[in-house]
């Protein structure tokens, strides 16, 4: 009988060394003459970057040697009850894994990256003519461009026989956590997002050196058949009208885009067909041959997996067409009043548009090896939505602004968006056809169209400053906002509210700004905010708040110094799944606190 090992904690971690590179050049012609002005700016922008070394490596405190079985941690507790993770561990945990009571998961062991090319040029014409009377000005122009996304994925393999390529992890020695692959040490500056008495961690520097030197530097190979190649190219143009007479004043115009986004991307299929080398009586037999390390013998990675990556081409165009009218009105010298409507639209991300389908199917040969770490019989997986039509709204505001001191105003403003073809992420049991078979995928990650929503409320706002350059702002957001179907496939699949919506946000700041010195203390709280659907549930991100300082001192007209502090108050962002509870814990996270030095310099 195998004897029971503690299988946690998992310590685990990626190294990663990555370069980017980004530049940029436009030039700009502007003509002017009598009551005419037009503009010409032509550009382009690339940028490429991503790792050139990646790394990610776990290991587990015990060891399943035949006969040198032992545990590295006899104590593994953790409570979720008031939404931070707490972990309680053995004390003696950094110790152990020390004296050598561990072993590499080669499981959880990859070199894989991604490296990835973006260019866009671009071509924009505003012309303005001029007039007296009602009419002030008539405007008309239009731009174009063309934007290209090329991303190359491959890994970094250590191979313990070249000729053959079997990699360094499919060997005894693979699974072999050697003392010097740890901190001395455990990891003491664990600020926010979870608590535990002892966290080991993984001493990359060392762990690399050992691999550099044993089995010579990793041989980059690259994923040829793994094409991921994206274009959105968009004409538009426009027509707007200004006019003003006396306090009245404002605009009408409309816009129009014509978008074509292209694809030729890369479905991944992984299929794990198998694991460990058969016992005597077949693929279920728990009887299996043991290797040195004490785990299963592991079959050579080519029997063990099968990639096939299938090419996926897409194109979808469309047309909107934007108005949009502004209208302001001095009821005073000091009182405003103002109105607008306009239709507006955000075209999907490439992310969510264009994202490679990636399933993973499962052998029952490979879900019996692998069953004690938790693996199933199945498929599983994540894809983008190649059918998401664009983010529309029609956009309704009215506020008034009373300027009751000089560099001072109190404003409030009613709101209301109809809101159709919100994007949703979502986690869900699908049926797909892959292969040319219709197949189960659970849980398969994608994203969908919302139907039609409503986000309406109210935004306050108030500042004031003092003659000698002392001065407060605050403003206050109400949004109630409605749920809505939200459909895959031509199927409803749940409801949501407007994702990335939060009932009730504020910001507030004092600031003195005189002469050469600027210094602002802002706080800013933003209320509960609806996420994805998971299992026919949204998450939420729990209500969270920040305190930030900014200063800056210009030595000269020309060079400047900054300095920053983000999230003073060490402010850690946590969610929940539904909102009928915050049990349902799914994740907590700590940004840090982080300072910032700056030197500029204007030419």
């Amino acid at each position: 009988a195998t004897p029971c090992t503690m299988e946690t904690p998992q310590i685990g971690g990626t190294y990663s060394r990555e370069k980017q590179v980004s530049n940029t050049f436009e030039t700009e012609v502007k003509y002017s003459q009598d009551r005419f002005d037009a503009v010409l700016k032509l550009g382009k922008t690339k940028s490429s970057g991503g790792p050139s070394a990646r790394f990610s490596v776990a290991s587990k405190p015990r060891l399943t040697i035949p006969g040198q079985e032992q545990n590295g941690n006899l104590v593994s507790n953790w409570d979720i009850s008031n939404g931070i993770a707490d972990f309680t561990f053995s004390p003696e945990l950094q110790q152990n894994i020390r004296n050598g009571i561990a072993q590499i998961d080669v499981g959880s062991t990859n070199s894989s990256f991604t490296n990835s090319d973006l260019a866009q040029r671009y071509l924009q014409l505003d012309l303005t003519r001029r007039f007296d009377g009602f009419l002030k000005s008539v405007q008309i122009g239009g731009k174009w461009r063309d934007l290209s996304i090329h991303r190359e994925t491959g890994r970094n393999e250590w191979y313990a026989d070249a000729a053959s390529e079997l990699r360094y992890q499919d060997t005894a020695a693979g699974a072999v956590a050697r003392p010097e692959f740890f901190y001395e040490n455990p990891i003491g500056n664990i600020n926010g997002g979870f608590n535990a008495n002892v966290v080991p961690g993984i001493n990359f520097d060392k762990y690399l050196s050992y691999l550099n030197a044993t089995y010579g530097d990793a041989v980059r190979v690259n994923e040829r058949d793994f094409v991921y190649d994206l274009g959105e190219r968009v004409f538009a143009g426009y027509a707007q009208a200004n006019f003003g007479t006396g306090g009245l004043r404002g605009n009408i115009g409309v816009r129009m885009a014509n978008t074509r986004q292209s694809g030729n991307t890369s479905d991944r299929l992984q299929y794990l067909n198998d694991y460990c080398v058969n016992g005597p009586n077949g693929s279920f037999d728990p009887n299996r041959p043991l290797g040195a390390d004490g785990n299963c013998q592991v079959l050579p990675l080519s029997v063990r997996e099968t990639i096939v990556n299938t090419r996926a081409d897409q194109t979808k165009t469309y047309t909107d067409w934007l108005p949009s009218f502004n209208i302001s009105y001095e009821i005073t010298p000091d009182l405003l009043v103002r109105g607008a409507v306009a239709k507006v639209i955000s075209r999907p991300s490439f992310a969510n548009l264009g994202s490679e389908r990636s399933l993973t199917y499962r052998s029952p040969e490979y879900a019996f090896d692998r069953g004690q770490f938790g693996e199933f019989e199945g498929w599983s997986g994540s894809g983008g939505n190649s059918e998401l039509n664009p983010f529309s709204a029609w956009q309704y505001d009215a506020g008034i602004e009373w300027y009751f001191h000089r560099g001072s105003v109190l404003g409030a403003t009613l709101f209301r968006k109809d809101v159709s073809d919100f994007v949703v992420p979502l986690v869900l049991n699908v049926t797909r056809e892959v292969a040319g078979e219709q197949v189960l995928i659970q849980p398969y990650s994608t994203v969908a169209n919302g139907s039609n929503a409503r986000s309406q409320g109210v935004e306050l706002y108030a500042q004031h400053t003092l003659s000698f350059g002392l001065g407060a702002q605050v403003n206050f957001t109400y949004n109630d906002t409605s749920v809505a179907d939200v459909t895959l496939d031509g199927q409803s699949v749940g409801s949501s509210a407007l994702v990335g919506s939060a009932k009730t946000q504020m910001n507030a700041s004092v600031f003195y700004e005189h002469g050469k010195v600027l210094v602002r203390a802002s706080y800013n709280r933003r209320g509960e905010v609806v996420g994805g659907l998971q299992s026919g549930l949204n998450v939420y991100t729990s209500p969270y708040e920040q305190v930030d300082l900014n200063a800056a001192y210009a030595l000269t007209d020309r060079l400047n110094i900054t300095a920053s502090i983000i999230n003073l108050t060490k402010s850690e962002e946590s969610q929940h799944l539904g909102n009928d509870t915050k049990d349902r814990f799914v994740y907590r996270n700590y940004f840090g606190r982080r300072a910032y030095v700056g030197v500029s310099f204007n030419f």
